[in-house]
């Protein structure tokens, strides 16, 4: 006699009910990273949204008042925010394991992970706080979308003249990485008045980011251990 025996029914995935979000787009240039080409011109576009039903966006130049297309965003959100209090100014020299920043970032799930000195040497956890680049440790959540990121190296890639200033609060904060889109691939040259629109599924209305951090990609290395030699007849030679 045949016997049979129960089947699991699975787990039903009902599509999601979310709102789509609308966009919120950033557009500025990086310092050369790793090993790019110091003469490139590094251009992105960090788009996000308020929650996981954005699947990216149409990417348009705008000029003269007409959007020309030049590609879209990827389908993952960017890591956007802002500060929420001011940033001291740091001298750029060492690791502080003491210092720290708050930051909200542009939806509550969002997340940010912890790292040690050696994921930091290894270029992990690279935060873009208007033109200075700082890389952190430590990330504890808050909550609602609010971080506090901990043990900070700042100024890093070269921005150390940035970090000798202090970032107001609503600075303008981007995480470096892969969920980035890269516009040097589209042919986008960099100019003070370079304005990116994007438009997604949940935009009504196109949504405008000017280019921050105009030259930041094709600034030279900060000079490091100066020297001066004095001669016995005719100027002095810095090197």
């Amino acid at each position: 006699e045949a016997s049979s025996t129960g089947a699991d029914t699975g787990t039903p995935a009902p599509p999601s009910d979310l709102i789509v979000g609308v966009t919120q787009l950033d557009c500025f240039e990086l310092p050369p990273l790793d090993t790019t080409n110091p003469s490139s011109e590094l251009i992105f576009v960090a788009a996000s949204s308020a929650n996981s039903a954005w699947s990216g966006a149409a990417l348009y130049r705008e000029q003269e008042g007409a959007l020309i297309p030049i590609g879209s965003t990827g389908l993952e959100r960017a890591v956007l925010g802002e500060l929420t209090t001011a940033l001291a100014a740091s001298s750029a020299l060492f690791f502080e394991p003491n210092s720290s920043m708050d930051i909200q970032l542009a939806a509550e799930d969002l997340t940010l992970s912890a790292t040690d000195t050696i994921g930091l040497a290894a270029g992990m956890n690279r935060l873009l706080v208007g033109s200075e680049v700082v890389q952190f440790t430590g990330a504890v959540a808050l909550g609602s979308g609010r971080w506090r990121l901990e043990g900070l190296l700042r100024g890093r890639a070269g921005t150390e003249e940035f970090a000798q200033a202090e970032h107001p609060a609503l600075t303008s904060i981007a995480l470096i990485g892969p969920e980035l889109t890269d516009l040097s691939t589209a042919g986008i040259q960099s100019t003070p008045s370079l304005s990116i629109a994007a438009i997604g599924r949940g935009d009504t209305e196109s949504v405008s980011a000017s280019l921050r951090n105009f030259g930041l990609s094709r600034r030279p290395p900060t000079p490091v251990h100066p020297k001066r030699h004095w001669r016995d007849a005719g100027p002095i030679a810095v090197c």
